[in-house]
Order: structure tokens, then sequence, then C-alpha cells
């Protein structure tokens, strides 16, 4: 995963598809994506994978640490916060996302809310 974190750390969305494509017409998304979600869903229910203590994955030693370590849930939480905090753009825009956090505010209908979206 690291190696494939490497080919396409700070890319576009689209970029790294291209970059780290997936064997699947269906989905355009890099096959490191998939592969971390793939790991991650091997967790257990309740480990809470994502409220784990983070691997530190700051400057790029740690991303050569970060090959010592061992392949796991927590790992692989880590390394796709850091693809996501390293893209270029937001994967949902500004205008949406305020949108989104309103509904899920709303002690209301919160599926009416959602609903409007698709």
């Amino acid at each position: 995963l690291v190696e494939q974190l490497r080919l396409i750390m700070g890319l576009s969305l689209e970029e790294a598809a291209k970059h780290n494509p997936l064997q699947n017409d269906d989905l355009s998304v890099p096959r490191f994506l998939v592969d971390c979600i793939n790991i991650i869903e091997q967790a257990h229910p309740q480990d809470s994978v994502y409220r784990q203590e983070p691997v530190k994955i700051k400057q790029p030693a740690d991303l050569e640490n970060a090959l010592k370590q061992p392949l796991t849930p927590a790992f692989a939480v880590s390394l796709l916060k850091r693809f996501l905090k390293e893209l270029p753009e937001q994967l949902i825009p500004t205008e949406l996302s305020s949108a989104i956090f309103k509904i899920i505010n709303d002690p209301g209908n919160k599926r009416q809310g959602f609903l409007k979206f698709f």
C-alpha cells in the first residue's frame, strides 16, 4: 500500500485513478483506495479502527518507517487519511458539504433532506 500511495500522493482523484488503476470498468478510483478499504473491512466491528491512534505519516521519512509496520487496519486507515488530506481539491465541494452539515445537525427529517441530493 505504501508503494501505491507514493505513486499517487498529491494527485487529483482522477489522475490518481490513471496512475494506480483498478481493473474495473464500473469504478474509476485508484486501486489504493479499494485495497485500503478491503483491509479496513477485515477489522472486527468492535475495534473502532477509525478512532485508534493513527500511524504518524507527515514526512517522507515517515513513509519509509511505515514500510516496517505490519499491515493492520489501523495502518490502512492512516494511509487512507493521508491520501485524502493530500488531494489538491476537496472530494465534496464546499457548497455541498455545508448543506450536508446543515441536514446532519437538523433534528427534523434528515432522510428527506438527504433525498433532495439524489
